[in-house]
Parts: C-alpha cells; sequence; structure tokens
C-alpha cells in the first residue's frame, strides 16, 4: 500500500539489480577440500555458481579481491564467513522492522480508502521508511560473501528466494502505482491489491527462513 513519489533512477538501478541478483541464502560450514573437489566446485574456496553480485564482489577478480582487502586464500574466506554470517543476521533483522513498517503503511493507506483523510499525513513517511529499509535489508544479503558450497534440492531458503521474486517485483509496482493514483483514482485498488501481495510475499518469505 505504498504510496510515494516518482523513484530516482538509483532505486529503480538498485531494484534491478537486486532482481537480478537474488536474496538470502543459509551459510554452510567449509567442508574438506577432497569433498569441495568432488562436489564440483571449480575454486575448493568458492562454489561453483555465483550470483551476479557474488562474483562482482567476491569472485576470484571480484572488486574485494582487487583492492586486497580480501585475498581469495583460505584465511581470508574464513573472515567472509563470519561476515557473511553476521551480514545475514542483520538481513533477517532487517527483514522483521521492514515488515512492520510494511504492515503500518498497507494500515494507513487502508484506513484513507476508507474514508479517514487524516491518515494521508503518515502514509508518506512510512512508505519512504518502508522503501529505505526494504533496500537496505536487501543489500545486506545481496553483497554478502558466498557460501562456501550451495547444496542442490528444495529448502526453505528456496521458498525464500522464489518469494523474493514476488515481493521484489511488488516494489516496482508498487510505488509506481502510487505515484499514478493522485489524478487517477480508479487505479486505487490495483495498488491496494499490489501493496497486500508484496506485504504477505514478504511475510511468507521471512516465515520461511525464521521456522
Amino acid at each position: 500500500m505504498l504510496k510515494i513519489a516518482k523513484p530516482s533512477h538509483s532505486l529503480l538501478a538498485l531494484i534491478l539489480l537486486a532482481i537480478a541478483t537474488g536474496s538470502a541464502e543459509s551459510v554452510v560450514a567449509p567442508p574438506a577440500a577432497d569433498s569441495a573437489a568432488a562436489a564440483g566446485m571449480a575454486d575448493p574456496l568458492l562454489p561453483a555458481i555465483l550470483s551476479p553480485g557474488e562474483k562482482l564482489m567476491w569472485g576470484e577478480h571480484g572488486f574485494m579481491r582487487a583492492i586486497g582487502a580480501y585475498p581469495l586464500n583460505e584465511e581470508s574466506r574464513e573472515k567472509e564467513l563470519q561476515l557473511r554470517r553476521t551480514m545475514l543476521t542483520l538481513h533477517q533483522l532487517g527483514g522483521f522492522i521492514t515488515l512492520a513498517s510494511m504492515v503500518a503503511t498497507a494500515f494507513a493507506g487502508q484506513m484513507i480508502i476508507n474514508g479517514n483523510e487524516s491518515y494521508e499525513r503518515y502514509k508518506g513517511p512510512l512508505a519512504w521508511s518502508t522503501v529505505g529499509l526494504y533496500f537496505t535489508t536487501a543489500s545486506l544479503s545481496l553483497f554478502s560473501p558466498p557460501p562456501v558450497i550451495r547444496r542442490p534440492g528444495w529448502s526453505s531458503i528456496q521458498l525464500h528466494k522464489t518469494l523474493a521474486w514476488v515481493h521484489f517485483s511488488g516494489m516496482i509496482i508498487t510505488p509506481l502505482l502510487g505515484t499514478l493514483i493522485e489524478d487517477k483514482h480508479e487505479l486505487r485498488v490495483f495498488h491496494q491489491t499490489t501493496g497486500y501481495v508484496t506485504t504477505a510475499a514478504f511475510a511468507g518469505a521471512m516465515i520461511a527462513v525464521t521456522f
């Protein structure tokens, strides 16, 4: 139920990067080198497949390697995994805060639709807070170091990532609709629907990695 000003080019760029990159997954402890090789890994220190964001930041020739902050060796990878755990813990905490902001925004929007115009003063600040929290939280996952391996098969993490496609899309569509309903009030029902779907998908993604 977000109703915000037209997103900036930088925000849209972050959204597109977020969609291309994917979402959070669990931290996997490093296996032995021979086990890693048997699993088909190109390098025992990195998973065989990296997301675009991981490759950009943490790949063999990624930004963090180029500047020398995290050379690709066993000691550095251990530090990366500690950093990954911290970032994903903050990602999960930020997710709950973002969800609370989403629900508050949806509530304010529903009250406005119900005729209580006094909630207009809350809707804008809540919407902007939700957008800021959402992409800050997403960045903690998108730019975290990769795990050592990725296990195949369906899991709660895969469900989390699948639902991420829904709420990422919703976070594009809902704000854009919010910029249109000021002039075309007949779009309000579509804005309301996408807001609720986005909130429900985000809540489902949080539940998937919490319980």
